[in-house]
């Protein structure tokens, strides 16, 4: 085991929002927390996110990394959730796992994962919250949206083992994030869908098409437009028709 503290409660509003407070309140750093239960759990944009017990709930906290790796961050951790789930399922269910720009981990196009990235300074101190959540014994009803879960798909762990799965493999992978990014993003665009595909990306309520180029070297989804422009999207979500 990495030696990093882990605090595990019962019931909480949302593991983020616990785990700021925690900080907030001198907690040995870095550290994990998880809980059985979210009361107001929440995902990127304000999403809620449906938090019953028998799935993972969890947050790590630690020191922001410099700019240039902490753009890439975001992609370290899906893998690291791509390789818990590789290591929670049966082999032929390992086959369907997708990444989809820039940090959705899915099953054939089902949704299995939430991840959410936060920094704030706390005593002078940067620091960064990776919140992830897995559908572990339960699939969430989410209008609009497939999920699946890793006893729906065979697999037999418990949330505990998941996540003792997790913290080895976010370890691993934030190790090779520091020590080279490019492999990072090498790593993600190998299992990544619509990558060299036609997608849609919804930017603030504006839809652009394209072609999904190649990832830029901070991240960023390079779209080629009709016109052969190139276009750097940084946020938006992604929609992948070949996928769907």
């Amino acid at each position: 085991m990495d030696g990093v503290p882990h605090h595990h409660l019962g019931s909480v509003d949302s593991t983020i929002t616990q785990s700021w407070r925690l900080a907030g309140e001198g907690a040995q750093l870095p550290f994990w927390l998880t809980a059985d239960v979210q009361i107001e759990g929440r995902g990127r944009a304000s999403r809620s996110w449906a938090s019953e017990a028998g799935n993972l709930y969890s947050t790590y906290v630690a020191d922001q990394l410099p700019a240039a790796q902490g753009g890439i961050l975001p992609f370290a951790v899906s893998l690291a959730v791509h390789d818990t789930l590789s290591a929670s399922t049966p082999p032929a269910a390992r086959k369907g796992l997708q990444l989809k720009w820039p940090n959705d981990v899915l099953h054939e196009g089902s949704k299995m994962a939430g991840i959410l990235i936060e920094q704030r300074v706390i005593a002078k101190r940067p620091l960064v919250a990776i919140g992830v959540g897995i559908n572990v014994e339960h699939a969430p009803v989410v209008p609009g949206r497939k999920t699946a879960s890793v006893t729906g798909l065979g697999g037999e762990q418990t949330p505990g083992e998941v996540f003792q799965t997790l913290r080895e493999r976010l370890a691993a992978r934030l190790k090779q994030l520091r020590a080279t990014t490019p492999t990072v993003l090498e790593d993600w665009s190998r299992r990544a869908i619509g990558v060299g595909q036609p997608v849609k990306v919804e930017i603030a309520g504006e839809t652009c098409e394209g072609t999904f180029d190649h990832l830029a070297a901070d991240g960023a989804l390079m779209l080629r437009q009709s016109s052969g422009a190139i276009r750097a999207i940084r946020a938006g979500d992604v929609f992948v028709p070949s996928a769907t």
